[in-house]
């Protein structure tokens, strides 16, 4: 590789490191994006600079280089979860702790397996390569399902909330997606074919690398400073209008369902929303929401029309509402509007605003600033809580 390449390779990794420390200092110091997605945002930064500094060193300090040498081959083994995991945070599924142990436990072996092999002096066996890139195909495999199973909810997420930071991570989970990509490349083609030159593993490194650091550095630029205009349009979706339409109850006909049975699918139902946040899925359906209570279509109408005496939309609208209060009362976290209603479950931001106002009577941004000042003003009381309008 000539010298003029060389020294524009080195000054990509420096740009690129400065930006990803940057963006990690600045990203602790946010208070416009969740604990969860923080977390995820913040573990993916680090992650980043791993190849960035290995292919600087390897251009500069190559004694370092081949210390960093196992750390950069362990990526791939790093990637697969992480990315699992972005879209999990992307999607609202649930991210219980033995989940997360459960996604990193192969990453974990793989490390204390090559510890061992280079403590004892011994190369790795044949089949650890195909151990290492059928990992890789399971992951990126298992992303590509949820992302094919929830495409809905991401073609919401891309329309109706660009200005969100879950929006932001939709690109960093491509960006890393990528990166498994090159790395599950370069893995295969060292095992069936030989080693890429080096100008080829720099061309293929670099741009997929680079990607991932900018947009992260866009994303933490943009909750750096938040926008929240609700200037929205009245325009209304197909959603918005059937959530808008009064439930009608038929006392008259033939219910199906015993009112012990009833109590028990309301009971389940709670679960469903207070523990699996089955309200927060903003492409959820009646035939959905049937299929997780194990009931048909016309029976978990009849609970929700004649029982408990709401529509569909109605009851989803009450529990997102009741969410984004909440999200919006979180003086720790001063979240965006649009990161409000996309983390509460609304697959419309003129449909949030809209039924934040029917519900408690003012706007998202003044029920925060209403309860921030009270909060500050009366810390030693009760914070305010502003009842939905019955």
């Amino acid at each position: 590789m000539s010298h003029i390449l060389t020294e524009l390779f080195k000054a990509i990794y420096i740009i690129s490191l400065f930006i990803s420390m940057w963006g990690a200092v600045r990203l602790s110091q946010l208070k416009t994006i969740g604990r969860h997605l923080k977390l995820t945002l913040s573990f993916f930064l680090l992650l980043m600079t791993v190849p960035s500094i290995y292919l600087y060193s390897q251009l500069t300090f190559p004694e370092i280089a081949s210390t960093l040498l196992h750390f950069q081959i362990m990526m791939i083994w790093i990637y697969g979860p992480c990315l699992l995991l972005m879209i999990h945070t992307l999607l609202h599924l649930s991210m219980q702790r033995h989940r997360v142990l459960l996604y990193f436990a192969p990453a974990i072996a793989a490390m204390l397996y090559t510890v061992v092999i280079r403590t004892t002096q011994r190369s790795l066996p044949a089949w650890w390569e195909l151990l290492c890139l059928g990992q890789a195909m399971i992951f990126a495999l298992a992303s590509l399902f949820w992302i094919l199973k929830r495409r809905r909810q991401i073609q919401i997420l891309t329309s109706e909330f660009p200005a969100s930071s879950f929006h932001g991570l939709l690109y960093l989970s491509a960006g890393l997606l990528c990166l498994l990509g090159v790395d599950f490349f370069i893995h295969y083609h060292q095992r069936y074919e030989h080693a890429l030159a080096l100008l080829h593993f720099y061309a293929l490194v670099t741009p997929s690398a680079l990607y991932a650091i900018g947009t992260a550095a866009l994303l933490v630029w943009r909750n750096t400073h938040p926008a929240d205009d609700e200037s929205v349009t009245s325009a209304l979706d197909r959603d918005t209008v059937a959530a808008k339409e009064p439930a009608t109850f038929h006392e008259d006909r033939k219910l199906e369902l015993s009112e012990n049975a009833a109590q028990q699918l309301t009971q389940e139902l709670n679960r469903l929303i207070q523990t699996d946040r089955l309200h927060t899925r903003n492409d959820l359906s009646l035939t959905e929401m049937a299929a997780a209570l194990k009931l048909s279509t016309h029976l978990t109408s009849e609970l929700l029309n004649c029982h408990l005496k709401t529509s569909f939309y109605d009851f989803l609208n009450l529990h997102r509402i009741t969410e984004a209060a909440t999200l919006l009362q979180d003086a720790d976290v001063k979240r965006s509007i649009a990161d409000v209603a996309y983390e509460a479950g609304f697959n419309n931001i003129n449909s949030f605003y809209r039924e934040f106002k029917r519900f408690y009577n003012t706007t998202p941004s003044q029920f925060r600033r209403i309860h921030l000042t009270h909060k500050s003003e009366a810390a030693d009381q009760a914070p305010l809580m502003i009842t939905p309008i019955s």
